[in-house]
């Protein structure tokens, strides 16, 4: 595979120099960010203009969540996408068993290519709508990215996650609105109050925890 031209090993070895990965992680995710481009280019994953900013914005994003996660227990991903964050999560946390959820065919080809390509055994796609997951409180921990309100996200959850699950819910700076609606609902009750966490000048999670 040619060297991609916006994702440079330099750049993402600087990208993660306050982390502690292995060279097999760094790799992988290396490989991940390259084959985003890829897939970009001939199957335009991505909104005009996002590309730019895989590092900076999506990978960083990303890794906010990793300190969040569990040691060990089986993970939901909504709305997968691109893979941000549920792969690259994934690729640090092979301990944990990831179930990515993604009903754009595009892109839940693309999740299983990568799956196969890095040999993610702990990692599988489902490519329907999440509202016909079978798995009742299967789930320890949840993640999502720009996926859906809270409201809806914590509807699909609730018969999914386990009790005393985790569900962090990753959002734009601005989640005043997405807190009401939320707060305001009988599906409010089936969680705890929401923690709030600042990653970036971008970016809040949201964490939820099932009763």
């Amino acid at each position: 595979m040619a060297l991609s031209s916006v994702i440079s090993r330099p750049a993402l070895e600087s990208c993660l120099s306050s982390f502690s990965f292995s060279l097999a992680q760094v790799e992988h995710l290396y490989q991940f960010l390259l084959l985003v481009e890829q897939w970009n280019l001939s199957h335009g994953l991505l909104a005009r203009g996002e590309l730019p900013r895989l590092l900076d914005r999506h990978l960083v994003d990303s890794l906010s969540l990793s300190s969040f996660l569990p040691a060990s227990g089986a993970g939901i991903d909504l709305g997968s996408g691109n893979g941000f964050p549920a792969l690259v999560l994934a690729i640090l946390h092979p301990s944990l068993n990831f179930t990515l959820t993604e009903s754009n065919q595009k892109k839940a080809r693309f999740l299983r290519y990568v799956i196969h390509r890095l040999m993610l055994s702990h990692v599988v796609v489902y490519s329907d709508r999440i509202e016909s997951l079978t798995n009742a409180s299967t789930f320890t921990f949840a993640t999502s990215r720009a996926f859906s309100s809270l409201l809806n996200s914590c509807h699909y959850l609730s018969p999914l996650l386990s009790s005393g699950g985790k569900f962090f819910a990753m959002k734009g700076f601005h989640v005043e609105h997405d807190l009401s609606e939320f707060s305001s609902s009988s599906v409010a009750g089936l969680y705890s109050s929401p923690e709030i966490h600042v990653v970036s000048p971008e970016s809040k999670i949201i964490l939820l925890t099932r009763q």
